[in-house]
C-alpha cells in the first residue's frame, strides 16, 4: 500500500487535529482543576467564618448565664461561696476573651493559616 500526497496531508492534519484537541482539553482540565482548588478555598474560608461566628455566640450564651449568676448573688437574690463566685468570674473574663478572640477580624495571613488547619483535618479523614 502506498498513500497518495493526498492522503499523506489528509493523516497529517488528522495528528494535528488530534494533538490540537488533546492540549485543548487538557488546557480545559487545568483550568477546571484551578477553578476547583480556588472554589474549595473560598468555601472553606466562608465555613471557617462562619464557625467562628457560631462559636462567638454560644460563648456569649453561656456568658450570660454567668453573668446572671453573678448578678443574683450581687442583687442578694441567690448567696454563692466565695469559692464558686470567684469560679464564675474566672470563668466570665475567659469567655470575654474568648469571644474577642472570635469575634475580632482576621488577616488574610491569619486565614490562609486557618484554610490550610482544615484541609489537613479533612485529608486525615
Amino acid at each position: 500500500f502506498v498513500a497518495t500526497a493526498k492522503q499523506e496531508s489528509s493523516l497529517f492534519h488528522f495528528i494535528l487535529n488530534t494533538i490540537n484537541m488533546f492540549r485543548l482539553r487538557a488546557f480545559v482540565c487545568f483550568v477546571l482543576l484551578l477553578a476547583l482548588f480556588c472554589v474549595d478555598a473560598a468555601v472553606t474560608k466562608a465555613k471557617i467564618l462562619a464557625d467562628r461566628e457560631k462559636r462567638a455566640r454560644m460563648i456569649e450564651q453561656s456568658l450570660k448565664v454567668v453573668q446572671k449568676q453573678i448578678d443574683d448573688h450581687m442583687n442578694g437574690v441567690k448567696t454563692l461561696p466565695d469559692g464558686r463566685l470567684a469560679s464564675l468570674k474566672s470563668r466570665a473574663a475567659k469567655y470575654e476573651s474568648e469571644i474577642a478572640s472570635f469575634t475580632k477580624p482576621l488577616s488574610d495571613k491569619e486565614i490562609d493559616e486557618l484554610i490550610k488547619m482544615e484541609q489537613e483535618k479533612g485529608d486525615e479523614l
